[in-house]
């Protein structure tokens, strides 16, 4: 590995280890890569780049899974409520048998 990729994960390492294991803000973050010499300052703000744009992909990932179980949810009480089989409301949702039985359960609609 060439010594300049070796710093280059070096800095990556280094950068997410104040970010995320101290609780840097961004502000913080961006100010210590300005006070870095240039040629380091821009390789770390590629990688804080990187990084930020991965904390929004995951964030805009688990929103929708959320509301996809938001939906799935929905449709099992209104399901319950209108007194379908479990087998329907099953093929409605997409979800398998056991997980509309342990939604169920969670969502306290098993009495």
């Amino acid at each position: 590995m060439a010594l300049e990729e070796r710093n280059h994960k070096l800095i990556q390492v280094l950068f997410v280890y104040l970010w995320e294991v101290n609780g840097i803000d961004r502000v913080k973050i961006v100010e210590l890569i300005q006070k870095l010499p240039r040629k380091m300052s821009e390789v770390t703000k590629t990688t804080y780049q990187q990084i930020v744009e991965y904390g929004e992909k995951l964030g805009e990932e688990r929103g929708e899974i959320r509301g996809e179980t938001r939906k799935e949810n929905q449709i099992i009480k209104q399901g319950i409520k209108e007194g379908l089989s479990l087998e329907l409301i099953a093929k409605l949702t997409g979800i398998s048998m056991e997980e509309v039985k342990k939604r169920i359960q969670e969502l306290g609609l098993d009495s």
